[in-house]
């Protein structure tokens, strides 16, 4: 018995050398489900079957998902903390999402506005003078990115107690909306609403 097992052995070693020798080629795995917060969906004006939800997915014409973060290594992990997002009104391919993980004392990331012009394929980064709360109590209470068709300047209600921001120069600079005294508390802002009834600009 001991020669028959010793025989078994030698002729399985180069089976065992072959498996460890393979190069692995790692893939996202299709589950049909998942869990998460998604408290937003936006809906390209153009392209009416492209959806875009909160955590950072698209769902395409062909009914499958497609995550837009997967580039995002461990050093951008602030990135995978989606807590708001916008569809361009005027210009469809248009995607802007808000993103950052905490606002606590122990967290010194900024968060940043990633902007896309080709529905999510790929992003520009810009960084903001506060953080974003994606992963803070209130993140699934309201979209808080909104922009204004009519001149295309981009909105953004800060949960964290720093009031209104906006850009109009298509996400490159912020500036404060000093307009608006009551800055909010910190995971109190809900969502950003348009009124078409009023004209004046802030």
């Amino acid at each position: 018995m001991q020669a028959v097992l010793s025989v078994l052995g030698f002729l399985a070693a180069p089976l065992v050398q072959a498996v460890d020798s393979q190069a692995y080629n790692w893939k996202n795995l299709k589950i049909g489900g998942g869990g998460g917060i998604s408290s937003s969906i936006r809906v390209s004006r153009m392209r009416e079957r492209i959806l875009v939800v909160l955590t950072g997915y698209r769902l395409n014409a062909d009914d499958l998902w497609t995550p837009l973060l997967d580039w995002a290594i461990v050093v951008q992990s602030d990135y995978w903390g989606v807590a708001a997002l916008a569809t361009d009104p005027v210009e469809p391919n248009g995607l802007y999402m808000a993103v950052g993980l905490y606002i606590n004392y122990w967290d010194p990331n900024p968060g940043h506005i990633l902007i896309s012009d080709n529905y999510g394929s790929s992003f520009t980064e810009v960084q903001l003078p506060f953080k974003i709360g994606g992963n803070m109590p209130g993140r699934g209470m309201g979209e808080r990115l909104a922009i204004d068709p009519d001149n295309n300047i981009l909105f953004f209600g800060v949960r964290s107690g720093n009031g209104l921001w906006k850009s109009s120069d298509k996400d490159k600079t912020w500036s404060k909306v000093s307009s608006l005294p009551n800055t909010g508390t910190p995971f109190l802002t809900h969502r950003i609403v348009r009124d078409t009834t009023v004209t004046r600009s802030v």
